[in-house]
């Protein structure tokens, strides 16, 4: 009885370990993706030059894929891997209030993720420009 005990919970912890795996691969791929798009982002802002705002959020996206690549090679768990995303979802908005801006538009059209804001009660921000913002 003790033996079977000790197989299955081996069993399961190899289990886990597997799918700890798989999710911290797919989360390295999308660091590594983020990364590409950040340069190719780098050669779009090269044409022209950067306002204050969008050096701000150029500079957001940098650190957060700094960031995520530090969290990932630290991650031992699945919820450390989830603020890998975290981290990508935020650098992923600021990467998008870089994008060339035309007069009409004054920011990216999207809702800042709710982990950026910091986990208190607070809504999401809604930005200027966005489709449902009233």
């Amino acid at each position: 009885m003790l033996g079977r005990r000790r197989r299955d919970r081996h069993e399961q912890e190899l289990a886990e370990l597997d799918a700890f795996r798989h999710v911290r691969r797919a989360a390295d791929e999308d660091v590594t993706r983020f990364g590409e798009e950040l340069a190719t982002l780098h050669l779009e802002t090269l044409a022209s030059p950067l306002d204050d705002d969008v050096r701000a959020d150029y500079q957001r996206a940098l650190d957060a894929y700094e960031d995520a690549k530090a969290a990932l090679g630290r991650a031992g768990t699945t919820a450390e891997i989830t603020g890998v995303t975290r981290t990508l979802a935020d650098g992923r908005f600021s990467r998008g209030a870089c994008s060339p801006r035309s007069p009409a538009r004054d920011g990216p059209s999207v809702v800042r993720p709710a982990s950026s804001t910091r986990r208190t009660a607070r809504r999401p921000v809604t930005l200027r420009g966005h489709p449902r913002a009233a």
